[in-house]
């Protein structure tokens, strides 16, 4: 039994006991947690739902609760990002050569897109620089991603994913403050707002 330290917060670290529990065990249900942990099944919902909210489980058709790909969003913080920039960096060059456009390298997490490298054809574009998280609806990688991916995942990403609209389909939709953007088609960063016409 890990000594006592009175500076630690105990619904955190009740809350990554739980995360790895399901890490071991791929799938759980409220029940099983609650067992496991000797708590009741409300609490047990509470965290699972948590969980659920930041991204790291879904649920199943089945009402369990399993990990989604976000848990390795944590884990790049272990294996240099720079590391597999190199790796990429030659592909991504010759890729964007033979096809004369833009080529990326990313991550979806089952909800967002991680750039993890980017090689322009055109150094005059501006890319999304490493480390930029995209939801995976509003970015040609995650477009990508969802039309290549099995129809149950699909359609469980869109239940569980909030829409937002971050493109003006019309400039009279544009504020005054987006209006005084010069250039029609570069990203409004500040508002993560594109102007589109």
């Amino acid at each position: 039994m890990k000594p006592s330290n009175p500076s630690r917060v105990l619904t955190l670290e009740r809350g990554l006991q739980i995360l790895e529990y399901i890490v071991e065990r791929r799938n759980v249900t409220v029940t099983n947690v609650a067992t496991a942990f000797g708590i009741q099944k409300s609490a047990s919902h509470r965290f699972l739902n948590t969980l659920k909210y930041m991204g790291y489980v879904e649920q199943t058709p089945q009402s369990d609760y399993a990990l989604t790909g976000r848990l390795r969003y944590l884990a790049e913080g272990v294996v240099p990002r720079i590391e597999v920039r190199n790796f990429a960096r030659p592909y991504l060059e010759e890729l964007s050569k033979a096809a004369e456009q833009p080529s990326n390298l990313g991550h979806w997490d089952g909800r967002e897109i991680t750039y993890l490298a980017q090689r322009l054809f055109n150094s005059a574009l501006e890319g999304y620089a490493a480390g930029n998280r995209i939801p995976a609806y509003c970015s040609a990688m995650g477009k990508a991603v969802l039309a290549f991916s099995p129809r149950e995942e699909v359609e469980a990403y869109v239940a569980r994913t909030q829409f937002t609209r971050f493109c003006l389909l019309y400039p009279h939709d544009a504020t005054d403050e987006q209006r005084g953007v010069d250039v029609v088609g570069h990203r409004y960063r500040e508002k993560k707002t594109n102007v589109s016409l």
